[in-house]
């Protein structure tokens, strides 16, 4: 069956984890948990204090992503307020150009790079990529999902695919 390639990466680490387990399980009690023994183990007892260590480490981990917050549909979504707070989505703008201006952060970081100014340079690849989150935000678009998506379709692609000098 195929799956959607979130969905699969966290099946994928599932069973890793599982193997894993399964692997420490045998060399810390000699046994797997199909031959162990019902009267030799307490299992509610087992499962209860497994699941207290669950939710500590999640309570942990949950503090750190909190602290970590930022991925790239939360910047698309920044980038999307800041510019509606500051009067840039008052009208309707076309498509074509919120695309051009893109382009234009692109010609001004090749000028940057022509000029050998590397921290200009920095300064407009990041307005590049702020000027498409932007847009990603206005149309609700989970760039993450599709960056993702298409970094995984990209390593089946050819070497030097489609015959292009570059």
């Amino acid at each position: 069956m195929e799956r959607p390639i979130t969905t699969q990466n966290v099946l994928d680490a599932f069973a890793r984890v599982l193997d894993s387990q399964y692997e420490k399980g045998i060399k810390k009690y000699g046994t797997t948990i199909d031959q162990a023994k019902d009267s030799d183990y307490d299992w509610n007892l087992m499962a209860l204090e497994e699941s207290a260590d669950l939710m500590k480490y999640l309570i942990k981990e949950n503090a750190r992503l909190r602290k970590e917050k930022t991925t790239i549909n939360t910047l698309c979504s920044e980038a999307y307020e800041i510019a509606k707070s500051k009067g840039w989505h008052d009208e309707e703008r076309e498509t074509g150009t919120l695309l051009a201006l893109i382009h234009s952060e692109v010609s001004e970081a090749l000028e940057a790079d022509r000029k050998g100014d590397k921290e200009h340079f920095a300064e407009e690849i990041a307005d590049i990529f702020i000027r498409g989150f932007d847009l990603c935000g206005l149309k609700g678009i989970n760039l993450e999902y599709h960056i993702l998506k298409k970094m995984e379709y990209n390593k089946s692609r050819t070497y030097k695919h489609g015959g292009k000098a570059y």
